[in-house]
């Protein structure tokens, strides 16, 4: 019967793989569309500001929208991951994040501009610690970064 500590064990004593440069290439995407996000929408919302007319108040409504979802999705993927599985949370929250920003294309109000913000950030949020953590199940310790 294999325990959980012979698996760990076998994990340790592989060697780095194309495995693992698939995960951190996944997880260097993770983080290339999250800065894409935060850099684009400050662009966009300077043009929204003139568009659609906004007050300082509103386009710090869409702004900070998406930094609460960010943080919901952060708060809840992890604890949501242990009972689906990582990679199944993962694949979920980057179809919420991607889907959620077309829908930003297509957002015909501030609300729906808000609303849309949120989920984004909750499929961002929730993508990031879940495809590191995976990535850093994988790696064995010997490769990976220690702090002292």
């Amino acid at each position: 019967m294999t325990t959980t500590s012979d698996i760990a064990n076998r994990l340790e004593r592989l060697p780095i793989s194309w495995l693992h440069y698939r995960l951190l290439i996944l997880n260097g995407f993770g983080w290339l569309f999250d800065a894409l996000d935060v850099g684009i929408v400050t662009f966009v919302m300077a043009a929204l500001a003139k568009d659609w007319k906004l007050q300082p108040e509103q386009l710090g409504l869409i702004g900070s929208a998406g930094l609460a979802g960010m943080f919901l999705g952060a708060a809840i993927s992890g604890i949501v991951a242990d009972y689906w599985g990582r990679k199944k949370v993962f694949q979920v929250t980057l179809l919420v994040f991607a889907v959620t920003t077309l829908l930003c294309a297509f957002a015909w109000n501030v609300t729906s501009m808000i609303v849309f913000r949120f989920l984004v950030g909750v499929g961002l949020g929730g993508e990031l610690p879940v495809v590191s953590s995976l990535l850093s199940e994988f790696i064995p310790g010997k490769h990976s970064l220690h702090y002292s």
